[in-house]
């Protein structure tokens, strides 16, 4: 059996298909749904918007799954499974007066549960964007834990860990090199015992020290992995096909 390992971009976690217009110009509310998925993209979560869901789906597929209603969990759940996404951003764009209200829901695949809300009610496009962008935000706080708990979130603890054994090394390594030169000049020491202390001192501290550096670099350089590890997208996932596996990991960096 053969196992291919392929490295890609990461699949996109949301699709944002469009926002419905409620008495506000259509290509207005297609401009806040797009400046909505871009913000949040730029934080790290993969949003596929409208142009590339008709690119995937044809356009007349999307009008028609589109067309069900945000209640209707079985389009919700086909939309979702035919993009391989995690779920869905939808919504409304109102213009009442003056004043934009832009309504969005952010709904899981299956269309069990609303993993967001948000109502943006501004008096002029300006002030619908700043809102959109503190939505974006919260958004992607809300999902990218899922990517960097865990494990990955110990960076810290082994980053605090490594500064802390490299300086123990450091000091180990100025006793040390202290040893050594009372060794050469002969100071402090008197007799057969006192060489004989500054010799084990002096062997005792530079074996400690290189044990500090080492354990240390290996914690600096695990905190390092881990850190970039908290702040990517890492999906796996296997497919069988005949005569071997294909496997597929897919690590995107924000």
């Amino acid at each position: 059996m053969t196992l291919v390992l392929v490295l890609l971009t990461a699949a996109p976690q949301l699709a944002a298909p469009g926002l419905t217009p409620n008495g506000a110009p259509k290509e207005k509310a297609d401009a806040f749904n797009e400046y909505f998925a871009q913000q949040v993209s730029q934080l790290g979560v993969r949003v596929v918007t409208g142009s590339e869901i008709a690119a995937v789906l044809g356009l007349e597929r999307q009008k028609q799954l589109l067309g069900c209603g945000d209640e209707a969990t079985s389009c919700v759940a086909e939309l979702a499974g035919a993009l391989g996404v995690t779920g869905l951003i939808t919504g409304s764009v109102a213009l009442i007066g003056t004043e934009w209200v832009v309504i969005l829901r952010v709904v899981a695949a299956d269309g069990s549960r609303v993993i967001a809300s948000y109502t943006t009610r501004a008096g002029d496009e300006r002030a619908v964007l700043d809102l959109l962008g503190d939505h974006a935000a919260d958004l992607a706080g809300k999902l990218r834990p899922k990517a960097a708990g865990g494990i990955a979130g110990a960076w810290p603890f082994l980053a605090g860990g490594a500064g802390v054994l490299l300086a123990s090394g450091a000091v180990c390594t100025v006793i040390s090199r202290l040893a050594e030169a009372q060794l050469r000049g002969g100071e402090g020491i008197s007799d057969f015992a006192g060489v004989q202390s500054a010799r084990s001192r002096g062997e005792l501290t530079q074996t400690l020290s290189l044990v500090l550096y080492g354990v240390g670099s290996a914690a600096a350089i695990a905190a390092a992995v881990l850190f970039g590890v908290s702040r990517s997208e890492v999906q796996a996932s296997v497919a069988v096909v005949p005569g071997g596996a294909f496997g597929v990991v897919t690590w995107r960096l924000p």
